[in-house]
């Protein structure tokens, strides 16, 4: 078993590609926090995700251990984590993250933003268009 884990996972080795970018709403870089998630358009492909960094930089992993990102179409996902309150109900939005907004439309696999991922090092800067301020509640 431990063998065929150890040759699945050199198998995928020299497959990867390194993608970082940041990530801003209308042109200005949004806040540490915020998830940027690579979803590939080929079936049985690994997503690849990140979460941007004080300057709104991000670097994409396959998991905690594995940097990059399968070459090839991906639907690009952004989307702002919630917490959840202590009894397990649903919380709001992450602490300092209160004033930015991004459409649903650019939360999941059905995302309008789309970028190809070459083999190698990738530079890919995403610019969501400005939407209407999140209103407090």
């Amino acid at each position: 078993m431990l063998l065929a884990t150890v040759a699945l996972g050199c198998g995928r080795r020299g497959m990867e590609s390194t993608v970082s970018g940041t990530l801003s709403v209308a042109g200005k870089p949004v806040p540490a926090g915020v998830r940027v998630e690579f979803l590939p358009q080929t079936p049985g492909a690994s997503p690849s995700n990140g979460v941007t960094d004080a300057s709104g930089r991000y670097d994409l992993w396959f998991n905690a251990y594995v940097a990059g990102a399968m070459p090839g179409d991906h639907a690009v996902a952004v989307s702002i984590p919630r917490v959840s309150n202590p009894d397990g109900s649903p919380g709001g939005v992450t602490p300092g993250l209160e004033q930015i907004h991004i459409p649903e439309a650019y939360s999941g696999p059905t995302s309008p933003l789309r970028h190809s991922v070459q083999p190698g090092r990738n530079v890919i800067d995403i610019d969501i268009p400005a939407a209407a301020p999140r209103t407090p509640k």
